[in-house]
C-alpha cells in the first residue's frame, strides 16, 4: 500500500513537469516569433527564462520517472519471480 501511495504521488509530480514542460515548449515558441517581430531585451530574457524552466521541468519529470522505476523494480525484487 505504501508503494501503492509512493507511485501515485511520483506519477502526479511527473504530469505535473511534462505538462510545465509542454507550457514550456510553447512558450518558447511564441518567444521566438516575438523576438523576430522585434528584438528587445526584454523579449530574450523571457525566451531564455522560458528555455530554464523547460529544462527544469524536463529534469524534474526524468528524476519522477527514474524514481518511478527504481520502485517498481524494487518492489518486483521483493516478491519473487512470478509463477
Amino acid at each position: 500500500m505504501k508503494e501503492a501511495a509512493g507511485l501515485f504521488l511520483v506519477g502526479f509530480a511527473a504530469s505535473f513537469a511534462v505538462t510545465v514542460s509542454v507550457f514550456a515548449i510553447s512558450a518558447i515558441v511564441e518567444s521566438v516569433h516575438y523576438l523576430l517581430a522585434g528584438p528587445g531585451f526584454e523579449r530574450a530574457a523571457n525566451l531564455l527564462l522560458f528555455i530554464l524552466l523547460a529544462g527544469v521541468s524536463g529534469v524534474a519529470a526524468g528524476l519522477a520517472f527514474s524514481i518511478a522505476a527504481r520502485t517498481l523494480g524494487q518492489s518486483r525484487e521483493r516478491k519473487g519471480p512470478a509463477g
